[in-house]
């Protein structure tokens, strides 16, 4: 390779080696061949150099440098760069490669004021160049520290808070001021008084303790370097009290068929009175649970609701429905969670609708007995029909009871009757809360009039 790149050929890195052949005997010589080859004779490239400083970018955390690419490529162009450095252990080791272009700053974590030694190596499609840069040694800039900036997002830390106790958390600020945090300091204030010292933490959370429960308390936090105390955060009111516990599930007690009664327990208040208990109550599709403003926004420990209300929309609850309700408490800090739900033992029910359709049975109708039939009534109040009570009244315009805990929907008279005489009837039904409210429609029945035997 020496003499093709010595005279008389002077063959650069990157040229391309053609050549011809004579052959030569006794006679004499043949002509040259064609002219061929297409090998490319290269080798590594040369350093970069020279390497220098980057003034501009080099600080007390990162180290900035420049170089000129080698002006040999050996042959084919410089494909990228390693940085290889020194820590102080008169050790070389390689840093970042890869480096597509003249320029590198660091990214590793570096000590001020400490000296740092570094050299870089060219690529090309061959390999790295066989030697390095010029080595640079680099100062790390020290930089004069300063207070720390203001701490962070100052909030209460609600799983701590409760009464008399106020938990704090915060974020650490952007700037330490170049020296390590030392500690934060936590201030307090009630009303209008001047704000006084609480105590100090090492991390970024406190627990203020002895505070009156219930109170409302103004917080800020200031962070402290070796220079000195930074500004402080922003403040935040917090009450030194806990949301009020879940309740337990409530009670349900029906009043006749007017309206339902809801009662519970009072929680634990987390330090603050409560000062609202809120009821919600499912629907008729079983899973959807309603907030009941107009009757249960209340600060008392039960709530009653009419039935009407409960018929109505959103709720929807038709007679013989399981009344279920949720409660939860609210304070000063917040409102619980909601309670589990009550047992579902309530159910709302009501008289049942009177029979309908009463009228004669002619097949039972005779000189001695009347029969009566009737339908059903289709509303029963929310529990079935047990039985029925008839009525009659015998011509003296008063209706008496005549027969009660009749099971079937009909009857037959077993008093004695008088023949050709009209005698009027109605019937009540009765389920487990009562008799209907009101009759069935009046049957006005004649008694068979007599008539002359047959002949014996």
């Amino acid at each position: 390779m020496s003499v093709l790149r010595g005279s008389p050929y002077n063959l650069a890195w990157g040229s391309t080696v053609k050549a011809t052949v004579v052959a030569i005997n006794a006679v004499g010589s043949s002509p040259a061949s064609a002219n061929g080859g297409t090998a490319v004779i290269i080798t590594t490239p040369d350093p970069p150099n020279p390497l220098n400083n980057n003034a501009v970018v080099t600080s007390s955390s990162v180290i900035g440098m420049t170089w000129v690419a080698p002006a040999v490529n050996g042959g084919t162009p410089v494909i990228d760069y390693r940085v290889s450095w020194d820590q102080g252990g008169s050790t070389f080791v390689q840093l970042a490669s890869g480096i597509t272009s003249t320029a590198y700053t660091t990214s590793v974590t570096l000590v001020a004021n400490s000296v740092y030694k570094f050299k870089v190596e060219s690529r090309n499609s061959f390999g790295y160049s066989t030697s390095s840069t010029n080595e640079v040694a680099i100062t790390a800039k020290t930089t004069a520290a300063v207070a720390p900036t203001a701490p962070l997002t100052l909030a209460n830390n609600a799983a701590v808070t409760a009464s008399g106790t106020v938990g704090l958390t915060w974020l650490a600020p952007l700037s330490n001021g170049g020296v390590p945090i030392l500690d934060y300091k936590i201030s307090a204030k009630t009303g209008g008084a001047a704000y006084s010292t609480l105590g100090t933490s090492a991390s970024t959370s406190y627990t203020a303790l002895g505070l009156t429960a219930g109170a409302v308390y103004t917080f800020k936090v200031s962070a402290r370097n070796s220079v000195g105390s930074g500004p402080d955060s922003s403040e935040v009111d917090i009450t030194a009290a806990a949301i009020p516990n879940v309740p337990a599930a409530p009670t349900t007690t029906v009043n006749t068929n007017v309206s339902v009664t809801i009662s519970w327990v009072a929680p634990s208040n987390g330090g603050s009175a409560i000062t609202t208990y809120s009821v919600k109550i499912r629907q008729s599709d079983g899973s959807t649970y309603t907030k009941e403003s107009a009757n249960c926004n209340v600060s008392t420990t039960s709530c009653t609701v009419p039935i009407s209300v409960l018929q109505a929309s959103p709720y929807n609850l038709v007679w013989g429905s399981k009344v279920f309700a949720t409660v939860s408490a609210t304070n000063a800090v917040g409102s619980s969670v909601d309670s589990s739900a009550s047992s579902g033992i309530t159910t709302i029910l009501t008289n049942p609708d009177p029979p309908s359709s009463l009228a004669n049975n002619p097949a039972a109708t005779s000189l001695t007995n009347i029969g009566i039939t009737w339908t059903a009534p289709t509303v029963n109040g929310g529990t079935p029909v047990i039985d029925y009570r008839v009525s009659w009244d015998q011509g003296g315009l008063t209706f008496v009871v005549l027969a009660s805990n009749i099971i079937g929907t009909a009857y037959v008279t077993a008093a004695t009757l008088t023949a050709n005489k009209v005698y009027k009837f109605k019937v009540e039904s009765r389920n487990a809360f009562g008799f209907s409210s009101s009759f069935s429609n009046e049957a006005s029945i004649k008694a068979a009039a007599a008539v002359v035997p047959t002949a014996p």
